[in-house]
């Protein structure tokens, strides 16, 4: 069960007493200017091993919600060209297992917050800082930006027959 609470008028969310305990020191450090106290997960081998190790989609997935800085889940399924929000579910499973393969846990990749609109849910996801400050360090996303738009060429040209 998730535990919600409030922080300056904006909603969070967390998995666990224990994160939602980390995710409110982290929002009062950035607040009052501090470098939250966490300790980053990341380094530019272990981001570099990550990003290597994704699918196209799950590298497509991250590169759209990089520019957005914050997109709706229902965006991202029209971006990504899925045919559902389950079908979403499916790439940020398997998101979550590279991610894993790897010693780290999806939250500190990718947020997922879920607000209810009536009685629709609505999931916003956006990058974790963590993950973002050490990914530019690697040259994200321009380079994985790059490596997509090979693979793409590189497929046509396969298609074609070239």
């Amino acid at each position: 069960m998730a535990i919600e609470f409030s922080h300056k008028g904006k909603t969070w969310r967390a998995d666990t007493p224990k994160e939602a305990i980390e995710l409110l020191q982290q929002l009062e450090a950035i607040e009052s200017g501090e470098t939250p106290s966490r300790k980053s997960v990341w380094d530019i081998t272990k981001i570099t091993d990550v990003l290597n190790s994704l699918g196209k989609l799950q590298l497509q997935l991250l590169l759209f919600v990089e520019a957005a800085k914050t997109i709706k889940s229902s965006d991202l399924v029209a971006v990504l060209n899925l045919q559902s929000e389950i079908a979403l579910a499916g790439v940020l499973s398997g998101l979550s297992k590279q991610v894993k393969e790897h010693g780290v846990e999806m939250k500190d990749v990718l947020r997922i917050d879920v607000a209810w609109r009536g009685k629709a849910k609505e999931r916003q996801l956006s990058l974790s800082p963590d993950f973002v400050a050490v990914a530019e360090t690697a040259g994200w996303p321009e380079s994985w930006q790059t490596k997509l738009d090979a693979e793409a060429v590189d497929a046509l040209d396969e298609e074609l027959g070239q």
